[in-house]
């Protein structure tokens, strides 16, 4: 019998990818930026920090969980890439029925070959770790906690103190965007797995993780309103350097919050974990090059309250309605498509797995 998801990291999924929304609810929308005050023009960036903040835990959950596996997850591997194939195109499909203006040869071919084209740069690098990990755990086993915490110890250097801290081109690093930091989270994730027992005052104290997680998060905002203020007195914009995803803020912010959920009881609910299998469904369409612009700017068009003094609410408003509408979409493509994609799943796997062994 299959074994049951846990509720509670699957209700961390769904929080995850909410303020993966959240951030581009803000982020894609078309404000008069220079047009408003400095205190607001922070208002509408304080979302930014869920967008790292989100993919940093998708990381971290993944690494928990498949430092326990040992062989290849095909089906799971198939199973999303189908998902974004199947989305890509049919938004590419409903850009040329309604002749989107942002339709060029970047974005047919970012929406016909999405993985190859960086249509996604999460899912890219989610599918290479995907493929990778079986090898990445061997490693990981092999060696010892000392070993394992000098190997995080001058990764965080490197990802996120030379390159946040000292912008350091170095690390490789474009906006925490790359396989790199994806291949170290789960480094992190597949550690607070294997050694959890290991450092119980920090690890299973929740008013501790609680703590920190606030005053990080405070400090992110802080980071945001200083610049913002400064700004006034140059043209420096670098806003992004302390929230975006090699932030060593948002790694410690995304333990934190990991640790508080990993620490709490577990239960079970089919309705979150039903709502948790869309996650990827609504990245998808909801960070398509096609979608962002024509959805966010000319449907959603949140720049017409920017003058509104609770702008910040709206934006979250409207990110909990967008989450939840695109939950609802992809789990109608369930109710339709999943035999068809069982069979297709099952198909493709049998062909690969007999190529691999």
């Amino acid at each position: 019998m299959k074994s049951q998801r846990d509720s509670k990291f699957e209700l961390l999924r769904i929080i995850a990818i909410f303020l993966v929304v959240y951030d581009h609810t803000s982020q894609f929308t078309n404000w008069d930026f220079w047009t408003m005050p400095w205190y607001k023009q922070g208002l509408i960036q304080l979302p930014v920090i869920g967008g790292k903040l989100g993919v940093n835990l998708f990381f971290l959950i993944t690494g928990y969980f498949l430092i326990c596996r040992q062989n290849f997850r095909i089906k799971a591997v198939i199973k999303i890439w189908l998902t974004t194939i199947f989305y890509s195109w049919a938004i590419l499909a409903l850009a040329f029925l309604f002749k989107w203006p942002n339709l060029t040869k970047k974005t047919v071919l970012a929406n016909i070959f999405p993985i190859s084209f960086n249509g996604y740069w999460f899912i890219t690098v989610y599918l290479v770790l995907m493929l990778i990990y079986p090898v990445l755990n061997k490693m990981i086993l092999a060696l010892s906690q000392r070993q394992y915490i000098w190997l995080l110890t001058v990764g965080f250097i490197c990802l996120f103190i030379w390159s946040a801290v000292f912008n350091n081109e170095a690390a490789g690093m474009t906006a925490g965007s790359t396989i790199i930091l994806g291949v170290y989270l789960y480094f992190v994730g597949s550690y607070l797995r294997l050694y959890q027992h290991q450092f119980r005052i920090i690890s299973n104290n929740k008013l501790i993780n609680g703590i920190i997680l606030i005053v990080t998060i405070l400090l992110m905002i802080g980071s945001i309103l200083l610049i913002d203020w400064s700004r006034q007195f140059t043209n420096a914009f670098y806003y992004t350097q302390l929230v975006d995803g090699n932030s060593p803020l948002e790694l410690i912010a995304a333990m934190a919050l990991f640790l508080i959920v990993m620490n709490s009881r577990s239960f079970y609910s089919s309705c979150i974990n039903r709502l948790a299998s869309t996650c990827m469904a609504v990245y998808i369409v909801n960070a398509s090059l096609l979608t962002k612009d024509v959805f966010y700017s000319s449907f959603i068009n949140l720049k017409s309250y920017q003058q509104t003094p609770g702008i910040y609410l709206i934006i979250m408003g409207a990110a909990v309605v967008i989450t939840l509408g695109l939950m609802l979409l992809d789990l109608l493509r369930q109710l339709l498509l999943t035999p068809l994609e069982k069979r297709v799943v099952a198909y493709l796997s049998r062909k690969i797995l007999k190529h691999i062994e």
